[in-house]
């Protein structure tokens, strides 16, 4: 009766490490998904941070149009009314 009880558990663990491995194995092909997920975020990213930086310089160089444009607009109105 003990040598079939020792049988059924070194088959079971056999089994068990089995499973373990194949488990590992998938843990690992998940793991590497999911890092090459990120970095592809993260070039996404810094994609979309250089466009972005792009829009805030042409926005401030409008703004500074703007403000210069208001500039000489009073500077000629005061020069007119002198």
């Amino acid at each position: 009766m003990e040598a079939a009880v020792a049988e059924k558990e070194a088959r079971m663990t056999e089994w068990n490490d089995g499973r373990l491995d194949d488990l590992s194995s998938r843990v690992d092909r998940i793991e590497k998904k999911m890092d090459d997920g990120f970095r592809q975020v993260h070039v996404d990213m810094q994609a979309i941070n250089v466009r972005l930086d792009g829009i805030q310089r042409n926005l401030t160089q409008i703004a500074w149009s703007f403000g210069l444009g208001i500039l000489t607009l009073l500077g000629a109105l005061i020069a007119t009314q002198s």
